[in-house]
């Protein structure tokens, strides 16, 4: 038969976590004049991209960081 998902035992990498402040994302959404859900994707995929090894420090990093998130995002999120 065929076992569910939940039976499946897969190799988990832990990479670290992202926290995410809601009353922090509603004021940059309300400052940069976008719905919160926006911000709250931004903020989601911004992190992740961190903890896969993206950085923001050097020019060529945050141009790199930044055409990802566009890419995953679907728009510019600067």
């Amino acid at each position: 038969g065929v076992v569910p998902v939940y039976h499946i035992k897969l190799d988990t990498v832990r990479l670290g976590e992202v926290i995410i402040s809601y009353p922090t994302a509603q004021r940059q959404a309300q400052e940069a004049g976008r719905p919160v859900r926006d911000e709250l994707a931004h903020l989601l995929v911004h992190g992740i991209l961190h903890l896969l090894g993206y950085d923001h420090a050097q020019p060529e990093e945050e141009q790199r960081m930044r055409a990802r998130e566009r890419a995953l995002l679907g728009f510019d999120a600067w």
